[in-house]
């Protein structure tokens, strides 16, 4: 089944799972956690200053937000879609129970966010 999807259908799948790895690994920082990657992370701006409580008055939440992901991303060293593609069509389970999208709903309420 997997093998028939089309090349959108992957990509938003790879998306999906790449983005519920990244927020797993969010919620496992402390708040401490969260505003040293922010400030360490080599693709920061370097016109921020150190401090935290500076820092946050100069810099929008998306920012910070952004900063965090790239961060986790490259610690969590996702694969590129080529080989993660590859790896998906010769085990779609294997990712498919770490897709945000794919998640079990126990009350059935929630709508997918793809449409």
């Amino acid at each position: 089944m997997a093998s028939r999807l089309g090349d959108g259908e992957l990509e938003r799948r790879y998306f999906d799972w790449c983005a519920t790895q990244i927020s797993r690994r969010l919620l496992e920082l402390s708040p401490d956690e969260l505003w040293s990657r922010a400030q360490q992370n080599p693709n920061a701006d370097p016109a921020l200053p150190p401090d935290p409580r500076i820092a946050a008055a100069h810099s929008e939440y998306t920012d910070l937000v952004q900063r965090l992901t790239l961060s986790v991303a490259q610690e969590l060293q996702l694969p590129s879609i080529k080989q993660w593609r590859k790896e998906y069509l010769r085990d779609p389970a294997r990712f498919e129970r770490d897709m945000l999208a794919s998640a079990p709903d126990p009350g059935g309420t929630r709508e997918s966010p793809h449409p």
